[in-house]
């Protein structure tokens, strides 16, 4: 559960925080399917069979670990390459 804070008393200054962790809401859709299936996450893609390098490239997307962006972030040296890759899955998730 998240509330709006203003600590820095403007509009531009707002932010969200956490309040409540509920960690059976901590799952993405993905990881939730791929639970349910017993399978790897994946992701599905309708491209023209013409477009040969688009799939490539998905093909190579779809290939890599996936990230998910409810993982503990604690164990990550802070300003390392791995926290920052994390840190931006997170912010893409929302």
């Amino acid at each position: 559960m998240f509330w709006v804070v203003n600590y820095g008393g403007t509009k531009n200054s707002m932010q969200i925080e956490l309040i409540k962790w509920g960690p059976e809401l901590a799952i993405s859709r993905i990881e939730r399917k791929s639970q349910e299936q017993s399978c790897n996450p994946s992701f599905t893609c309708s491209l023209p069979s013409t477009w040969v390098k688009s799939w490539e490239k998905f093909r190579e997307f779809d290939s890599l670990s996936y990230i998910f962006p409810y993982t503990n972030l604690g164990h990550l040296v802070n300003g390392s390459k791995e926290l920052e890759n994390e840190q931006s899955v997170y912010c893409m998730s929302f």
